[in-house]
């Protein structure tokens, strides 16, 4: 009985040392992929606004009469 419980638990500390580095480069690469998108998304959405913001004026400018 001893004997079964020592390979089972080898075993599974084995997988484990296998797919638990897997699962933190994966993890990390995914975590890095999301933020990268997040920053992505706030720049644009800023952008956007600011466009908005300045269009009117830019317009006005060039309705002005050139001398």
């Amino acid at each position: 009985m001893f004997f079964v419980v020592l390979v089972t638990v080898t075993a599974a500390v084995t997988v484990n040392t296998i797919i638990a580095p897997m699962f933190f480069v994966v993890f990390v690469l995914m975590a890095q992929f999301v933020l990268v998108n997040v920053v992505v998304a706030v720049l644009m959405k800023h952008l956007e606004v600011r466009q908005f913001v300045l269009l009117p004026v830019s317009l006005a400018d060039s309705a002005q009469p050139l001398d």
